[in-house]
This record gives C-alpha cells, sequence and structure tokens, in this order.
C-alpha cells in the first residue's frame, strides 16, 4: 500500500513536471513569436 503511495506520487511529479516544460516550450514559443 506506501510503496503504491509513493509510485502514485512518482507519477504525479513526474505529470507535472512535463506539463510544467511544455508550457515552458510554448512561453518561449511565444516570446521568440513576438519578436
Amino acid at each position: 500500500m506506501f510503496t503504491g503511495i509513493v509510485a502514485a506520487m512518482g507519477t504525479l511529479r513526474s505529470l507535472t513536471r512535463s506539463g510544467e516544460d511544455a508550457l515552458l516550450q510554448v512561453d518561449t514559443s511565444l516570446r521568440l513569436d513576438d519578436v
């Protein structure tokens, strides 16, 4: 049970991390378009 919670938290963290990366990519591409 405990390992399941840790694994779920790990997947959530990786998901949010990839989400942040996607937002950063969109942000930088928008900035490049502005220039």
